[in-house]
């Protein structure tokens, strides 16, 4: 490892000049799938050489997807290890994997996930003790699997289960997580949130990339109070900065579910809370932006819409232009204007 950092050190160092030539190019994502290649090695010296270790991305929805096949899979996946772990990213990743039973697990940061599946990619499942929970890794170089994102109406929520998981039914499952009762009533009574009329607005995706502007969120904001609502703004760390207006709500992620019944209403840009609040009993409204999201033109809502992937249909998914978020406004209001 000590020898990775020192060529890596000298490769930053030099990085205008020597990144003109194609041969430090490569070199750089050798580096990489050493990094892989180490967090590989740590991984199997901790917890066994005759373990199974399935990566999981780092998205949240994307392991709470995994969640809805992974143990029908296991059961019927022919495996000689002794032991199979699900390898998750971050204290979120972790969470998420309990909250629906996915206990045998190992932590990773970003970066290490990152690594281990550019050294998946490079040494093939084979070679290595797993695979990567991923429907785009085995193809990733010429992105064949992308370029097929919406053919046949394929979204995400398919491309995992054909091409991850084998084609199997999912199972849904079940929330493993006792109800905080008490944290759940301090929280309204603290924050003076009206149960029943409350509304959750998550403002901050990292999947989308560029936010909706923060002048529609404080119309909106605007808008919601005369008709009657309280609203927080979902904010887990500094860089999600609550809506004026708005109480500024870090409510942990395995009670988020009770949260919303309780307050019934969510406002959510396409993030993977959103995948995470489907089990929860309130009213819903999903913003998407109008872009072609893959090079088989296939858009936004159509690969990341929360009603077909799960069949719900009962949630509002509204598309909006980037240029001109503000015509949505009185299309959300009216929504819940009863």
């Amino acid at each position: 490892m000590n020898i990775v950092h020192k060529i890596e050190t000298y490769v930053q160092n030099k990085k205008n000049y020597l990144f003109k030539k194609p041969f430090f190019k490569i070199w750089e994502q050798f580096l990489v799938i050493m990094k892989g290649y180490c967090c590989y090695r740590r991984i199997c010296l901790q917890y066994g050489n005759d373990s199974e270790y399935l990566i999981a991305p780092a998205g949240t929805g994307d392991i709470f997807i995994i969640a809805r096949f992974y143990h029908q899979w296991l059961s019927i996946h022919p495996s000689n290890y002794i032991k199979t772990y699900l390898v998750v990213t971050g204290k979120s990743g972790k969470c998420i994997a309990e909250m629906y039973g996915l206990n045998d697990n190992i932590i990773i940061s970003n970066s290490d996930n990152s690594n281990l599946i550019r050294l998946w990619m490079y040494m093939g499942t084979n070679s290595l003790h797993g695979r990567v929970l991923h429907w785009g890794v085995a193809m990733q170089y010429t992105s064949i699997l992308h370029n097929l994102a919406g053919i046949h109406h394929f979204n995400m929520y398919s491309m995992f289960q054909y091409f991850v998981f084998d084609g199997i039914e999912e199972i849904i499952p079940k929330l493993d997580v006792p109800i905080d009762q008490e944290l759940l009533d301090s929280t309204f009574q603290i924050n003076k949130l009206k149960p029943g009329r409350t509304v959750l607005l998550v403002p901050y995706s990292n999947s989308i990339g560029s936010p909706l502007p923060v002048f529609f969120w404080e119309s909106l904001v605007d808008g919601l109070k005369e008709l009657g609502f309280s609203v927080c703004t979902n904010s887990t760390n500094e860089k999600e900065t609550p809506i004026r207006g708005t109480i500024s709500l870090a409510f942990p992620l395995e009670q988020i579910n009770y949260f919303l019944e309780k307050a019934g209403y969510l406002i959510s840009v396409r993030t993977g809370l959103a995948d995470i609040t489907v089990m929860a009993n309130c009213k819903r409204i999903v913003l998407y932006p109008l872009i072609e999201h893959f090079k088989s033109a296939c858009s936004y809502h159509e690969m990341f819409s929360i009603n077909k992937m799960f069949k719900i249909f009962k949630d509002s998914e509204i598309i909006y232009l980037r240029s001109e978020p503000e015509k949505i406004l009185p299309v959300i209001l009216k929504e819940w204007s009863v």
